[in-house]
């Protein structure tokens, strides 16, 4: 009777996932129904499969034999689909999956949860499984598996020193099997806790592998600590300098945690420019436009009205297809001209905005009392990043002092709108010398069900109309990472973030490298992206090449700063709360200089250096064009930038 009730379990799950079950367990229009990939549907049958008392001895006959998890008896366990997904009333967990998800070798995705019981009980504990279809192996193989990808777990907030967790009841990598399980029973998690899951692909023979994983328990999606597990430092060896290879195999290095580089803070002059009195448009038509390229040049013009942005959070943990908010107003007039939002999806959304005067409260499910203000299609920048709405995406709305405005912000017929559990407060979660945002409530699509005390993610873009005026002035700055050096590739990829010190964008403007020859003239190409460039090191079409003709330096040598020639390529406005990233690589050799950085360190996370305006992260080294892909390494340079 085995194999009828598996396959009858195969056929529940898919109807799960493409009757728009998930994630809430039960049927819902604004959940995201699709057709899952059977290493989905594998992964989550292994995963809810429940451990067996004993074997059968024999055939026939009495008598059983003791057994253990994994073994040859009884595998991974007896099927139960009320382990492996949420349905309402049934059960008491909630689910996380991530189908078709592409890696290639020697690349790392990271996932971070936090345990959540406050609406969930803890003591089933949570289970990971990770799946992928292997290609075809040789006949007669004694070794059989193609493409090697390693899972692995560590509770961050656990006195166990960081110890990762290993699949399949081993105590080290599992480089036999396509499929890796690791569960944490109730005892081995508690309210508060950040699980770090690691999925690598440590041996690959094709150029990438898709995968799917399925993250059960009472779990929500979250960030990595702001505090980091202490690291000894080692010291970096300076000379000689030896070019790591594009594809290495894994590798330990001695990590090198050096202490954050504090530069001193730039004194900025005050900006305040007038905003002129906006007419109040009609609710405009419906505007389906794609995603504008991100702005390169510099804004100009002191009499242009300057745009404040007020940031909340991108610290996720939830979400469902929308949020609806409230925004008070201060001692001044604001016309609020844009959004940015926070969605996990990468792929084209359409975001619809509505608006109405006063609060959300007792209007939740009152759409004749909302204005559409704007409806456009947007490429989602996944999870953690900013989504911005492209330029003239929302009629403008004005907001009289001390008034009362709320917003409703919601994908259509798709549950990856990413917000934070909230507490209830009635203060503001957010605020700056001219608006609050308060805490709303998470709504599914076109004024469907309420989940109540959920704070908005994103940034609001406005206008002041004070009656004051004075000249838009920009301040230089720099940020030095380090000259300390200790290898070498092509290229870096890193992460620049805005760190809010004040409403005003900043616009990047040049690099000073780190180049060990002095002989030959080296040629350099930069790319840049909006969001972080985690999951990317590997997709060029994600990524916009600056410069337009080839960049040409003479090197200054190891621990020498290496500028760029002015104006060699198009700045780059970060606005503020923002993270875009860079690739700055060599075209023809391996002389980019940069640290060996930490291997506890996540990648694009941890910074490195920083001030008041903006913050540098650990990166990747990286061969030229997108090749191979080196971990925890720290850019070496310069970042030259302007506050606008």
């Amino acid at each position: 009777m085995a194999a009828p009730v598996v396959s009858g379990s195969v056929a529940l799950v898919r109807q799960y996932f493409e009757d728009g079950y998930y994630p809430t367990g039960h049927k819902s229009y604004s959940n995201d129904s699709f057709s899952p990939s059977a290493a989905l549907v594998k992964a989550i049958i292994l995963n809810g499969a429940q451990n067996m008392a004993g074997a059968q001895e024999q055939w026939y006959g009495g008598g059983f034999i003791a057994v253990s998890p994994y073994d040859n008896h009884t595998g991974f366990g007896r099927v139960n689909l009320l382990h492996s997904l949420p349905l309402k009333d049934k059960n008491d967990f909630r689910a996380k999956v991530y189908d078709r998800q592409s890696i290639s070798n020697t690349q790392e995705h990271a996932y971070h949860f936090n345990i959540d019981t406050s609406q969930c009980n803890v003591d089933n504990g949570v289970s990971i499984t990770l799946v992928w279809t292997d290609p075809p192996a040789e006949t007669g193989c004694a070794k059989c598996l193609i493409n090697d990808l390693d899972l692995t777990v560590t509770n961050l907030k656990s006195s166990n020193n960081n110890t990762p967790l290993f699949p399949n009841g081993r105590f080290g990598k599992d480089d036999r099997n396509n499929v890796e399980r690791i569960r944490l029973d109730g005892s081995a998690v508690q309210h508060g806790d950040n699980l770090y899951v690691s999925v690598k692909a440590s041996n690959l023979s094709t150029a990438s592998q898709k995968y799917s994983m399925v993250v059960t328990g009472c779990i929500e999606e979250g960030n990595a600590p702001a505090t980091p597990a202490p690291v000894t430092p080692a010291p970096v060896t300076k000379a000689p300098i030896t070019p790591a290879p594009v594809n290495p195999a894994p590798v330990n290095p001695s990590p090198v945690n050096p202490s954050p580089v504090t530069n001193a803070p730039i004194t900025k002059s005050p900006t305040k420019s007038p905003t002129k009195s906006p007419t109040k448009s009609p609710t405009k038509s419906p505007t389906k436009s794609p995603t504008k390229s991100p702005t390169m040049e510099p804004t100009t013009g002191s009499e242009t009205p300057l745009i404040q942005t007020i940031t909340t959070s991108y610290e996720g943990g939830s979400g469902e297809a929308g949020n609806m908010f409230d925004l008070h107003t201060k001692s001044s007039k604001v016309t609020i001209t844009n959004f940015h939002i926070h969605t996990s999806s990468t792929q084209t959304e359409i975001v619809e905005i509505y608006t109405r005067k006063g609060s959300h409260v007792g209007y939740e499910r009152r759409p004749s009392a909302w204005t559409l203000i704007g409806e456009v299609s947007v490429t989602g920048r996944g999870y953690g990043n900013p989504t911005m709405l492209p330029a003239g995406a929302i009629t403008p709305v004005t907001i009289e002092p001390n008034q009362t405005q709320t917003f409703y912000i919601t994908l259509q017929n798709s549950p990856h709108m990413v917000y934070t559990i909230g507490t209830g407060t009635t203060d503001p979660i957010v605020s700056d010398a001219n608006v609050e945002v308060m805490e709303g409530v998470g709504k599914g699509y076109l004024f469907r069900g309420t989940v109540q005390q959920r704070r908005w993610n994103g940034a609001v873009e406005y206008k002041v109309d004070d009656g004051s005026s004075s000249n838009n002035n920009s301040v230089a700055g720099q940020l030095t990472t380090s000259f300390d050096g200790g290898t070498s590739e092509a290229g870096n990829m890193f992460n620049v973030e805005h760190r809010q010190s004040q409403s005003r964008d900043v616009r990047i403007t040049n690099f000073q490298l780190h180049i060990a020859s002095t002989a030959a003239v080296e040629h350099v190409e930069i790319y840049h992206r909006i969001g972080s460039h985690r999951n990317y090191e590997r997709r060029p079409g994600a990524w916009t090449k600056l410069n337009n003709s080839p960049i040409e330096v003479q090197g200054e040598g190891t621990g020498q700063h290496t500028a760029l020639p002015p104006n060699s390529f198009d700045p780059v406005i970060v606005k503020p709360g923002e993270v875009h990233s860079f690739y700055v690589t060599l075209t023809t050799s391996q002389n980019l200089v940069y640290s060996v950085g930490s291997s506890t360190d996540v990648d694009g996370d941890s910074i490195v250096a920083h001030n008041d305006d903006i913050a540098v992260m650990q990166g990747v080294g990286k061969g030229y064009l997108f090749g191979g892909t080196i971990d925890h390494r720290l850019w070496n340079g310069v970042v030259e930038y302007e506050v606008l």
